[in-house]
């Protein structure tokens, strides 16, 4: 009799250990159910959103909505619109979002005077170009072609000009040439210039009167034609303060026209004679 009772007793429990492990096995059954939904719903989502953007990305790219209708030019001076928009070669009718801003400003920037070029989308239909142009700064005439050449104050070439060109612009001579335009003139040549920048921002600060038409670069001296008719023969040493014994040396002379040679402890006049 007592062995009956055993065995239903641990049959009743074998049932009721049973009953909790299929409990426990249903409750992780519906946490996965959950989560398989939680997960097919955001995989869901996520496939809707980026058809979405697909579908606004076509239409982006072929609506007839954003069509290059417009294109504006900002900035140039040496260059006429028309111009800018060849060299851009920007089509009409282009989707505006299939235009390579990057190549459209590197074709514009082979232009010798662009400096540098930055393009615009500007929502629907309209491109805007802004230029930025270098400034010429100086007219140097290349001795191996005879052809004046203007240059930048840092020697990028920016183009050919006839004598006759030629306005108020200072006018040098003995830089050399070995470059193409748009491009700076060699190592050598650009250490002349930076010299001749340093020299007129003393002769500025001097306060001499009269003005710097040309200069040449000899044999490593810079000789400085002022007014047209009064050369002045440097050399790089001391620059401050034979400038400002120039100013004196200028009001001595009285009007005096000739060569001074600022090279030497005292310097020399030489004047011209009629």
């Amino acid at each position: 009799m007592r062995k009956e009772e055993n065995r239903t007793e641990i049959v009743e429990k074998n049932k009721k250990i049973n009953k909790a492990v299929s409990k426990k096995n249903k409750g992780k059954l519906k946490r996965k159910i959950l989560r398989g939904l939680v997960y097919l719903v955001l995989i869901m989502f996520a496939l809707s959103l980026f058809f979405l953007l697909a579908f606004g990305v076509y239409k982006l790219f072929t609506s007839s909505r954003y069509n290059i209708g417009v294109i504006t030019v900002e900035g140039n001076v040496n260059y006429t619109v028309d111009e800018i928009k060849e060299v851009s070669e920007i089509v009409i009718g282009t989707n505006i979002n299939k235009l390579s801003k990057n190549k459209v400003e590197k074709k514009l920037e082979t232009l010798p005077y662009v400096e540098n070029a930055k393009v615009v989308r500007k929502y629907p239909e309209t491109v805007l170009i802004k230029i930025q142009e270098y400034v010429s700064s100086f007219v140097a005439l290349n001795v191996e072609t005879n052809e004046y050449i203007r240059l930048t104050e840092k020697g990028v070439i920016l183009e050919k000009c006839t004598a006759d060109e030629i306005a108020e612009e200072l006018v040098l001579f003995g830089i050399h040439f070995d470059d193409n335009l748009g491009e700076k003139i060699v190592e050598l040549e650009q250490k002349k210039l930076k010299n001749l920048l340093d020299i007129m921002d003393k002769y500025s600060k001097a306060g001499i009167d009269k003005k710097i038409t040309s200069v040449e670069f000899k044999e490593g001296d810079i000789i400085l034609t002022l007014d047209y008719n009064m050369d002045v023969i440097l050399d790089l040493y001391d620059v401050e303060y034979k400038l400002n014994l120039l100013k004196n040396i200028l009001n001595e002379l009285n009007g005096k026209i000739g060569t001074i040679d600022m090279t030497i402890e005292n310097p020399i006049f030489t004047e011209n004679i009629k």
